[in-house]
Protein backbone atom coordinates (compact mmCIF):
# COMPACT_ATOMS: atom_id res chain seq x y z
CA UNK A 1 0.00 0.00 0.00
CA UNK A 2 2.85 2.36 0.85
CA UNK A 3 4.39 1.85 -2.60
CA UNK A 4 1.13 2.66 -4.37
CA UNK A 5 0.94 5.97 -2.52
CA UNK A 6 4.55 6.81 -3.45
CA UNK A 7 3.94 5.93 -7.11
CA UNK A 8 0.81 8.13 -7.19
CA UNK A 9 2.76 11.04 -5.71
CA UNK A 10 5.50 10.63 -8.31
CA UNK A 11 2.99 10.43 -11.16
CA UNK A 12 0.75 13.31 -10.12
CA UNK A 13 3.10 15.54 -8.16
CA UNK A 14 3.28 16.60 -4.55
CA UNK A 15 1.55 19.95 -4.72
CA UNK A 16 -0.63 19.90 -7.80
CA UNK A 17 -2.91 22.92 -7.89
CA UNK A 18 -6.57 22.24 -7.31
CA UNK A 19 -9.06 23.11 -10.02
CA UNK A 20 -10.83 25.48 -7.64
CA UNK A 21 -7.56 27.37 -7.05
CA UNK A 22 -6.90 27.54 -10.79
CA UNK A 23 -10.40 28.88 -11.48
CA UNK A 24 -10.33 31.39 -8.62
CA UNK A 25 -7.00 32.80 -9.76
CA UNK A 26 -8.07 32.89 -13.41
CA UNK A 27 -11.18 34.91 -12.53
CA UNK A 28 -9.06 37.32 -10.51
CA UNK A 29 -6.32 37.69 -13.14
CA UNK A 30 -8.67 37.96 -16.12
CA UNK A 31 -11.59 39.93 -14.69
CA UNK A 32 -10.61 41.61 -11.40
CA UNK A 33 -12.18 44.91 -12.49
CA UNK A 34 -14.98 43.47 -14.62
CA UNK A 35 -17.56 42.91 -11.88
CA UNK A 36 -19.44 39.70 -11.18
CA UNK A 37 -20.88 39.38 -14.71
CA UNK A 38 -17.41 39.72 -16.22
CA UNK A 39 -16.02 37.11 -13.87
CA UNK A 40 -18.91 34.76 -14.66
CA UNK A 41 -18.34 35.25 -18.39
CA UNK A 42 -14.67 34.25 -18.02
CA UNK A 43 -15.76 31.24 -15.98
CA UNK A 44 -18.29 30.34 -18.69
CA UNK A 45 -15.52 30.30 -21.31
CA UNK A 46 -13.25 28.10 -19.19
CA UNK A 47 -16.11 25.72 -18.38
CA UNK A 48 -17.11 25.46 -22.05
CA UNK A 49 -13.51 24.63 -22.96
CA UNK A 50 -13.42 22.04 -20.18
CA UNK A 51 -16.63 20.44 -21.43
CA UNK A 52 -15.53 20.40 -25.07
CA UNK A 53 -12.00 19.13 -24.42
CA UNK A 54 -12.55 16.79 -21.47
CA UNK A 55 -9.73 18.58 -19.65
CA UNK A 56 -9.65 19.86 -16.09
CA UNK A 57 -9.79 23.56 -15.26
CA UNK A 58 -6.07 23.65 -14.52
CA UNK A 59 -5.26 21.91 -17.80
CA UNK A 60 -7.36 24.40 -19.78
CA UNK A 61 -5.91 27.43 -17.99
CA UNK A 62 -2.32 26.22 -18.29
CA UNK A 63 -2.52 25.49 -22.03
CA UNK A 64 0.16 27.44 -23.91
CA UNK A 65 -0.82 30.84 -25.30
CA UNK A 66 -4.27 30.90 -23.68
CA UNK A 67 -3.76 33.33 -20.79
CA UNK A 68 -0.93 35.85 -20.96
CA UNK A 69 -0.28 35.80 -17.20
CA UNK A 70 0.33 32.03 -17.07
CA UNK A 71 3.95 30.91 -17.12
CA UNK A 72 5.59 27.64 -16.17
CA UNK A 73 6.39 29.23 -12.80
CA UNK A 74 2.87 30.51 -12.03
CA UNK A 75 1.75 29.43 -8.56
CA UNK A 76 -1.92 28.48 -8.32
CA UNK A 77 -2.72 29.08 -4.67
CA UNK A 78 -5.81 31.24 -4.34
CA UNK A 79 -6.45 33.63 -1.47
CA UNK A 80 -9.57 33.36 0.69
CA UNK A 81 -11.01 36.38 -1.11
CA UNK A 82 -10.41 34.83 -4.54
CA UNK A 83 -11.98 31.54 -3.41
CA UNK A 84 -15.02 33.31 -1.95
CA UNK A 85 -15.54 35.26 -5.18
CA UNK A 86 -15.20 32.10 -7.26
CA UNK A 87 -17.70 30.20 -5.10
CA UNK A 88 -20.23 33.02 -5.48
CA UNK A 89 -19.72 33.43 -9.23
CA UNK A 90 -19.88 29.66 -9.81
CA UNK A 91 -23.48 29.66 -8.56
CA UNK A 92 -24.61 32.26 -11.11
CA UNK A 93 -26.43 31.36 -14.31
CA UNK A 94 -24.33 31.44 -17.51
CA UNK A 95 -23.97 34.86 -19.14
CA UNK A 96 -22.12 33.91 -22.35
CA UNK A 97 -23.29 30.35 -22.83
CA UNK A 98 -21.23 28.48 -25.38
CA UNK A 99 -18.49 31.10 -25.61
CA UNK A 100 -15.04 29.59 -26.12
CA UNK A 101 -12.91 32.70 -26.61
CA UNK A 102 -12.59 36.25 -25.35
CA UNK A 103 -10.28 39.19 -25.63
CA UNK A 104 -10.00 42.71 -24.28
CA UNK A 105 -11.55 45.60 -26.16
CA UNK A 106 -8.11 47.11 -26.80
CA UNK A 107 -6.77 44.06 -28.66
CA UNK A 108 -7.71 42.71 -32.09
CA UNK A 109 -6.74 39.05 -32.39
CA UNK A 110 -6.93 37.58 -35.88
CA UNK A 111 -8.98 34.58 -34.74
CA UNK A 112 -12.01 36.80 -33.92
CA UNK A 113 -12.80 37.23 -37.65
CA UNK A 114 -13.72 33.53 -37.83
CA UNK A 115 -15.84 33.50 -34.67
CA UNK A 116 -19.44 34.39 -33.85
CA UNK A 117 -19.74 37.36 -31.49
CA UNK A 118 -21.65 36.49 -28.30
CA UNK A 119 -21.45 39.70 -26.29
CA UNK A 120 -19.47 42.32 -24.49
CA UNK A 121 -19.08 42.80 -20.75
CA UNK A 122 -17.13 45.91 -19.83
CA UNK A 123 -13.71 45.51 -21.47
CA UNK A 124 -14.07 41.92 -22.69
CA UNK A 125 -15.62 40.66 -25.94
CA UNK A 126 -16.82 37.04 -26.07
CA UNK A 127 -17.09 34.66 -29.03
CA UNK A 128 -18.01 31.12 -29.91
CA UNK A 129 -17.25 28.87 -32.85
CA UNK A 130 -18.94 30.01 -36.06
CA UNK A 131 -20.18 26.77 -37.57
CA UNK A 132 -22.30 28.70 -40.10
CA UNK A 133 -19.25 29.67 -42.12
CA UNK A 134 -18.70 26.16 -43.50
Amino acid sequence: MKWIFIILLLLFGFSEASNVDCLAIALYKEAATEGLLGKKAVLDVIQTRMHESGKTACQVIKEPNQFSWVTKDTKFVATKEQLTTYRFVAKMLPVVKGATHFHTSYSNPKWRKHMKFVGRIKHHLFYKENYDRF
